[in-house]
């Protein structure tokens, strides 16, 4: 674009019929902008990248963006809701919109961090972003043998996970003084299916043992750089740092002070790290930790 030009935006939403179910996908920023496909995690759909998206847009990039199976609008197909399920998912959403390798980045939040990473091993990308991204969240769950256990587990979602994870979507959102996300999250969970989805998600492998993905990533040679919280409960410390062990050209940054829900609380803080990398002139591995 051209300094002082105004870009052209053009933002969408779609309805994409795949092979696997429908996914509702949405882009934002200018229409010629670099693109860059942003991954949700497990739990809040694709509009927890609103703020992140605007700070991408306003930088010249053109964001997409779309709901996993078993989240927001997309599908809740009866298949199993296992890692290579959410994989053909966004490969086919990249073929709907013909992004083009040569300049395509992708961004993986949580346990979209581990399908990026398997993106980028298949050659889909060329740069890679990481934020919070997930490692193996099964082993250390505590409840996860109880969720994998046919009919303990349905009974433990619904009296024990769904009130859990509620309150903690009410309590995180409100300390930021954002109720309305708290809503929002309340109305997709009253969708059939959703907890059906968290479920299976679970038992079926998706939030396993991903270090072959981030394996795979580091021998495409992808330019990637990992963003973590100091203060993230879900994902912890140990986990970010094997996954910069196992992609040892990768840059990384660690913000002070946020925790897992980085890019819904401080998008402006965590967006400037991702906007600085995306630009083509960033080609070197940076400080391991922020230097503000």
């Amino acid at each position: 674009m051209k300094p002082g030009a105004r870009p052209r935006y053009a933002a969408r939403i779609d309805r994409i019929r795949l092979r696997d179910g429908v996914t509702w996908a949405r882009c934002d920023g200018p229409a010629d902008g670099p693109p860059v496909l942003l991954i949700h995690g497990a739990t809040v759909p694709n509009w927890g990248f609103d703020g992140l998206a605007g700070v991408l847009n306003r930088a010249g990039f053109r964001t997409y963006r779309f709901d996993l199976y078993g989240h927001g609008r997309s599908a809740r197909p009866d298949l199993r809701y296992d890692h290579e399920l959410f994989v053909r998912q966004a490969e086919g959403v990249l073929d709907y919109y013909g992004l083009s390798t040569e300049r395509n980045s992708i961004l993986g939040y949580s346990m979209g961090g581990a399908i990026a990473a398997t993106l980028a091993g298949r050659g889909a990308a060329a740069r890679l972003v990481l934020t919070a991204p997930m490692l193996d969240f099964s082993t250390m769950n505590p409840f996860g043998r109880v969720l994998r256990t046919p009919l303990l587990g349905e009974s433990f979602m619904a009296l024990i996970g769904r009130p859990g994870l509620m309150r903690r979507r009410r309590l995180g959102f409100g300390a930021i003084d954002r109720p309305d996300l708290a809503r929002r999250f309340h109305a997709q969970t009253t969708r059939p299916g959703f907890w059906r989805a968290m479920l299976r998600i679970e038992r079926d492998g998706a939030l396993g043992d991903q270090r072959d993905a981030y394996r795979r990533a580091a021998r495409c040679g992808v330019a990637t750089l990992i963003v973590s919280g100091t203060d993230d409960p879900i994902i912890p410390t140990d986990d970010i740092d094997t996954i910069d062990r196992l992609m040892p050209a990768a840059q990384r940054v660690d913000l002070q002070g946020l925790t897992h829900n980085l890019m819904v609380v401080d998008p402006g803080r965590v967006g400037r790290h991702v906007v600085e990398f995306l630009q083509p002139a960033e080609s070197t591995r940076g400080p391991a930790s922020e230097d503000d």
